[in-house]
């Protein structure tokens, strides 16, 4: 038994390490070679190195993924002390609504000289709907983790029901960046929140499907080892950047702090059920039905 618990667990270490060189690379990226006033890297060999990571952080967990036996892992994520990385992901929505419907012009990131233009175009008008939307939505997303925070093993179906509002917060925060035209549409700032957003959904969904007993164990370590990456190599090196005094964009810098919770949030329950001896195999190879992304392992 003890040989099928290395894969996993080598997944968890090498995404934890793979979260390192990315932060620490794209960190060095942000305080060197941004261009605050086009909102670019410059050309050199540590921005690609940055956007190779990416790929290796896809690559090796799907590596994993394949290597690991079907009906080897557990149908259950056993989550003790779920509690603190649950209650930090809820506060940091909770304060994004309220930061939001307190100050929502000074976050919107608009520049100076575009304050008092009374023209207001299309993409204006949908950047400041998704804004609203998000606002909004993140109340109710956080409501679902301080609701959870105490919760382990198989949610009932309206908790579980709960667990979309984030998901759907993620699509709003995607089209408030989107529409966002006063930072470039492929700046890495924005892309790398967009690759954030869809991480977090990857971790919600994953750990949803075995809060209601429909577990893809070999999918879900996979899912939460990239959503991790790109929630904090996403948010922490922006996050830095915003306090060396590089980047100055409020609403960003409020969905870089959510990030930053979800991507702990992710990497603790990878830990969890990988490193933890709650979450060996209990499952044998030839008990275990065959896996497809809808049916459990």
């Amino acid at each position: 038994m003890e040989h099928r618990r290395r894969i996993p667990r080598l997944c968890f270490l090498s995404t934890a390490a793979l979260i390192l060189v990315g932060v620490i690379l794209r960190a060095v990226c942000m305080l060197c070679l941004f261009d605050p006033d086009i909102g670019y890297f410059k050309n050199g060999l540590l921005p690609t190195l940055s956007n190779v990571l990416y790929f290796i952080a896809v690559l090796v967990p799907l590596v994993c993924m394949f290597l690991t036996p079907k009906g080897t892992l557990p149908l259950e994520l056993n989550t003790p002390g779920r509690i603190y990385p649950a209650l930090a992901l809820g506060i940091a929505l909770g304060a994004f609504t309220v930061a939001n419907l307190i100050a929502p012009d000074l976050l919107a990131g608009i520049p100076e000289q575009f304050l008092s233009s009374p023209v207001q175009s299309s993409a204006d008008s949908m950047a400041a709907k998704t804004a609203s939307a998000a606002s909004l939505l993140a109340f109710p997303a956080a409501f679902y983790f301080l609701a959870s925070a105490r919760k382990n093993g198989r949610y009932p179906d309206w908790l579980a029901f709960l667990g979309y509002l984030p998901v759907i917060w993620c699509i709003a925060a995607v089209g408030n960046t989107y529409f966002d035209r006063y930072v470039a549409m492929n700046s890495p700032v924005k892309i790398a929140l967009q690759f954030g957003f869809l991480g977090f959904m990857l971790i919600l969904l994953a750990e949803l499907r075995f809060r209601v007993g429909k577990a893809v164990p070999r999918y879900s370590v996979m899912f939460l080892s990239v959503g991790s990456y790109t929630c904090l190599v996403g948010s922490i090196p922006l996050l830095i950047a915003v306090c060396a005094g590089v980047l100055a964009h409020p609403r960003y810098t409020l969905y870089a702090a959510v990030l930053l919770c979800a991507g702990l949030y992710g990497l603790y329950l990878l830990f969890r059920y990988t490193a933890s001896r709650a979450s060996l195999p209990v499952v044998s190879p030839e008990a275990a039905p065959t896996e497809t992304p809808n049916t459990a392992e």
